[in-house]
């Protein structure tokens, strides 16, 4: 919820733009109390972005800005457990596509110790 309370008399026609374009409702999208509070139903990835509130009225104006970024969890593809078998002296290739907002911080574990990239 992203608040723009103003105590402005007479009291001010406030208006809402994500990235410089004006915001309407929506059904993801509630404009309340005479436009002082702009709430996102359920925030998505698309919604990241530069909001700005606009109070206007006879005596002047006033902006409020916010950035709005969206976080998405990690999430590993694949199956949780994959059993590999090799041939001793053969190379071996361990694959963890992992996404995220932000991109997610890999660590290699081997026998529940971390793997120094060292010895990789």
């Amino acid at each position: 919820m992203l608040e723009c309370e103003s105590n402005a008399i007479p009291p001010p026609v406030i208006t809402w733009y994500k990235n410089r374009h004006i915001i309407s409702e929506s059904a993801n999208v509630e404009i309340l109390a005479d436009g002082q509070t702009l709430r996102i139903k359920s925030a998505e990835v698309s919604d990241t972005g530069q909001y700005v509130c606009k109070a206007i009225n006879i005596a002047g104006r006033d902006d409020k800005n916010f950035h709005l970024n969206v976080y998405v969890p990690p999430n590993i593809e694949g199956p949780e457990q994959e059993f590999i078998n090799e041939t001793i002296n053969n190379p071996v290739t361990f694959v963890c596509d992992a996404t995220g907002i932000p991109p997610p911080t890999l660590v290699w574990l081997k026998n529940g110790k971390p793997i120094d990239r060292l010895l990789c």
